[in-house]
């Protein structure tokens, strides 16, 4: 499903496969690892698999958090995990501004608020739940 949601200087547009190897390398950055789950570095081939898995499961969406331009230069990425369409739920996850040079000011927020709406207003969820270091 293509997705699209459009802020003043930043846009969440669906991840391709020319996004993955970006992605990879910021989960396998050691400023970022420890907040991943996985164990050890993540491999292409693993990659891979995540992403099949993810596009073929309705209950994650996942967006690249690109600049609002003509590149469409992703700079992240963030999604809803574990969509309960029933109760109108879902985890909110998967942020990650890898990009921190790139990324205009107050991105985080225009994210946030993208997300929000998206969630409350598009998908109908009346709750969204996270998972939050105690660091």
């Amino acid at each position: 499903m293509n997705r699209m949601l459009i802020g003043k200087n930043i846009k969440l547009r669906e991840v391709r496969r020319d996004d993955l190897e970006l992605i990879r390398r910021w989960r396998n950055d050691p400023q970022y690892y420890e907040f991943f789950y996985e164990l050890v570095p993540i491999t292409e081939k693993e990659e891979e698999r995540w992403f099949e898995r993810i596009i073929n499961d309705p209950s994650e969406i996942l967006f690249a958090i690109s600049l609002n331009d003509q590149t469409e230069r992703c700079i992240g990425t963030v999604g809803f995990q574990h969509w309960d369409k029933r109760n109108r739920n879902a985890e909110w996850g998967r942020l990650l501004i890898g990009d921190k040079e790139n990324a205009p000011k107050g991105a985080g927020k225009e994210v946030e608020v993208l997300m929000l709406e998206y969630g409350f207003e598009h998908l109908g969820l009346n709750k969204l739940y996270c998972t939050v270091f105690s660091d």
